[in-house]
């Protein structure tokens, strides 16, 4: 009774595996048997306004040339940036020495003070 058993379970998992791989086959055919669409006309205007169709060749300049914009915009505000730092900068070179100049002569009026009291 187990051989029959065993034998009865085999056949059943044979069948099951078998009938499973044609569907999965047949869901894989299907599957690969969808086409692409394929574009039949030429692109519009419009299209070639907002870059849609173009090649590398045609977008390429144009993006060259807004990126060389972008730098050059950067560097002057960089260029802009930097001499702001440096304003800053000789501002507070500026404001120390004041200070320092300010406390050298109040340390003299102050010694002066001292002297004549």
């Amino acid at each position: 009774q187990e051989v029959v058993e065993v034998v009865t379970t085999a056949k059943l998992i044979t069948e099951v595996v078998t009938a499973a791989s044609t569907t999965i086959t047949l869901a894989a055919l299907q599957l690969t048997t969808a086409a692409a669409p394929t574009l039949t006309t030429a692109p519009s205007a419009a299209e070639r306004r907002n870059e849609v169709g173009m090649t590398y060749d045609d977008i390429h300049p144009m993006f060259k040339k807004y990126f060389k914009s972008n730098v050059a915009f950067l560097q002057k505000t960089k260029e802009q940036m930097d001499e702001e730092d440096s304003r800053a900068l000789k501002r507070l070179n500026e404001t120390q020495e004041e200070k320092a100049a300010k406390k050298q002569k109040l340390d003299k009026e102050v010694e002066e003070l001292r002297r004549h009291l």
